[in-house]
């Protein structure tokens, strides 16, 4: 019954038209409904289960980012990385996972997009920063170690983990390039029309396509829009992030930090 119902949901998300994407009554019955489910079943122990919430998240991300902003930064860090950091996590919910991330990070616009509105934000956390660490972990091994996997499993991880920043370097230097061309071009913030259907999830040693909807997650208008401005958001958040560290660590070595950065004000006012 929850199978079926799944497999319901993703046939409606892979064959949802311009009018339901942009449909608010849909998108916030999305909200409230489809994402509460999906991080339930997005930590079942069925794999079938599994799989198809992994399906679901993709087909969201494809067809509907640009309104879940912050819904796609919880299923990150509690499905993604939760599984990929969590060493009691079987290798095959880690092999789905590696699968999915596989297909998001053959995207440009999608690695992009990850850095945009997340590491240069703020207000959210910096999952591209953990994502690129994840993988580096992978690659070298120590994520499969831990599981006590066979070795072609191990070895197979790795390469997975490899390819993924492969991908995500190529991405970054084909979105990059037309910025070294045209120095003086926006960051494209485009979301086309209609965005390719979102193949299933391949099981481990299965072959599929691993293609990458091109679409844009712009949630937050107010970023900047040119690469000076997002490595100066970038460098503005680690200060904050170094403040705060300080600051859990002793409060008025934390304050003098963030004071000395021009970041807070001397005042009561504006301290408290």
């Amino acid at each position: 019954s929850k199978i079926l119902s799944l497999q319901l949901l993703l046939g409606i998300l892979q064959n949802a038209g311009p009018v339901l994407r942009s449909n608010e009554m849909f998108v916030i019955a999305i909200k409230q409904y489809l994402c509460v489910a999906l991080s339930k079943n997005g930590v079942s122990s069925v794999p079938e289960v599994f799989e198809l919430s992994l399906a679901l998240f993709l087909a969201l991300l494809a067809r509907f980012k640009v309104h879940l902003k912050m819904q796609i930064e919880v299923f990150f860090k509690e499905i993604f990385m939760n599984i990929l950091e969590t060493s009691s996590s079987s290798f095959e919910h880690k092999w789905m996972v590696i699968h999915a991330l596989t297909r998001i990070c053959a995207d440009a616009q999608s690695v992009v997009d990850i850095y945009v509105n997340y590491d240069c934000d703020l207000s959210a956390a910096n999952l591209f920063e953990r994502l690129v660490n994840d993988l580096s972990k992978i690659a070298q091994g120590r994520q499969a170690l831990e599981l006590g996997a066979l070795p072609n499993q191990e070895k197979s991880m790795r390469i997975r983990g490899l390819e993924c920043l492969v991908s995500i370097l190529k991405c970054m230097v084909e979105w990059s390039r037309d910025l070294y061309i045209n120095p003086g071009t926006p960051v494209d913030q485009h979301v086309p029309t209609e965005p390719p259907d979102p193949p299933s999830l391949p099981r481990y040693g299965s072959a599929g396509s691993l293609s990458s909807a091109n679409s844009s997650l712009v949630g937050n208008k107010e970023l900047p829009d040119t690469p000076e401005q997002f490595e100066v958001q970038k460098q503005q958040k680690e200060v904050w992030e170094a403040g705060i560290e300080i600051f859990n660590r002793k409060p008025s070595k934390g304050i003098q930090y963030l004071q000395e950065q021009n970041l807070l004000g001397t005042s009561i006012e504006e301290v408290a």
